[in-house]
């Protein structure tokens, strides 16, 4: 099984320094892992030739910082969306939407699979 960030080039992540009190982080870090251990398992990242893209940007707003974050998966297995929504899926909408008041986005494209989310960041996010 491939290990993320063994072969140069096939994960790129890219983002703005942001600082997170400890809710917000383990929301990210239950969100962020379930999509890390979908794509290598079933995604991206279970084949040779898979690549992972994980991008964000950090913009002020007046009541804290937006925090918008994309995740796509490229040249994996063929995706199909799933006849019924999985505990996963149900776990990270939770994380985001609920817990921090977000918008959560997951997209079973053929090309591969695509979560946005957004988020506002409570005060100073520097």
């Amino acid at each position: 099984m491939p290990i993320f960030g063994q072969e140069p080039g096939r994960v790129v992540i890219t983002g703005d320094a942001f600082n997170v009190d400890s809710r917000v982080a383990l929301n990210l870090t239950m969100t962020l892992n379930e999509l890390a251990i979908n794509a290598l398992k079933y995604g991206a990242m279970s084949t040779e030739r898979g690549t992972l893209s994980v991008r964000w940007s950090v913009q002020p707003k007046p009541n804290g910082a937006l925090l918008s974050l994309d995740w796509r998966e490229q040249g994996g297995p063929p995706v199909f969306t799933p006849e019924r929504e999985g505990l996963g899926s149900r776990l990270m909408k939770r994380c985001i939407e609920r817990d921090l008041g977000g918008s959560f986005e997951l997209d079973f494209s053929r090309e591969g699979v695509r979560c946005r989310f957004s988020f506002t960041l409570a005060g100073d996010s520097s």
